[in-house]
């Protein structure tokens, strides 16, 4: 069933597009993270060229992480510019500098094809340890794992912290019977809040500030925009995007969409 939907409150409206398939430089193949960070560049997981880039607002390219990654699906900034990217093919979280240069990695041996990546308002690493089936926290000051915010979901992927400590996480876990959500969880891993997001299998979620939750619909090629407290307020994109899969909001109200079907990265509102 599909989500209920209020009509008082209009899709935002297509506003950009850049980048094309392809290895080359500002090209993608299958991106499936991004995230916008404190100077507003925006940083694409860029899946299946093994590598993160970095651009400006109109589609510049500033910056490139390869080399040591392998299919990472999404990536992190935090507030002094270091860069967090699960690297989902080496089942870990590799740490980088603001400058690009390599600085540690977490869970290595303890993750299994990491998915979702986030930090929340404490500084900690939050991450969607998909084959694991919970959600691991580590300290982002020294590396060592800390308590899981929660365990035993099905699929965990997408994950935005909410402000608090706590975080919205996407949970697919039998989309054919309807078992698809997306769960708020406070710090200590109780479950607090929920949106329930029908039958589609969900990929990237983000929170902005005044209350609204995006989450991605990758097979029904659209994004869903929720109150945190209220119904289904608009659903968009799909006559723009391909397979969306990681969603973030700038500070202007911007939605950028990694569109992995189209192999672009696509704007909307703001």
């Amino acid at each position: 069933m599909a989500p209920r939907t209020d009509q008082q409150a209009p899709p935002p409206e297509f506003r950009t597009a850049f980048g094309r398939g392809g290895p080359g430089p500002g090209q993608f193949t299958s991106p499936a993270g991004i995230t916008v960070d404190a100077r507003g560049q925006l940083w694409v997981a860029d899946t299946g060229n093994d590598r993160v880039q970095a651009f400006t607002r109109d589609g510049k390219l500033v910056r490139v992480l390869a080399g040591r990654l392998k299919a990472p699906e999404a990536v992190a900034v935090d507030a002094a510019g270091n860069v967090y990217v699960a690297d989902t093919g080496n089942h870990r979280v590799a740490q980088y500098a603001w400058w690009g240069g390599f600085v540690r990695e977490f869970g290595a041996g303890e993750l299994d094809n990491p998915r979702g990546i986030a930090l929340d308002s404490a500084g900690r690493l939050l991450v969607a340890d998909t084959g694991h089936r919970r959600v691991a926290r580590f300290d982002t000051r020294t590396g060592a794992a800390l308590s899981d915010i929660t365990e035993k979901l099905s699929a965990p992927q997408g994950i935005a912290g909410d402000g608090a400590g706590g975080a919205w996480i996407v949970h697919n876990g039998h989309p054919a019977d309807g078992d698809v959500a997306v769960v708020r969880y406070n710090a200590d891993g109780r479950v607090i809040g929920s949106l329930e997001c029908g039958g589609s299998l969900l990929a990237g979620v983000a929170v902005t500030g005044s209350g609204d939750v995006y989450v991605t619909a990758p097979d029904h090629g659209r994004v869903t925009r929720f109150r945190t407290t209220g119904p289904c307020r608009a659903e968009f994109g799909s006559d723009a995007l391909g397979a969306p899969l990681g969603v973030a909001v700038d500070a202007a109200g911007g939605i950028w969409i990694a569109d992995a079907g189209h192999h672009r990265v696509v704007c909307f509102g703001g």
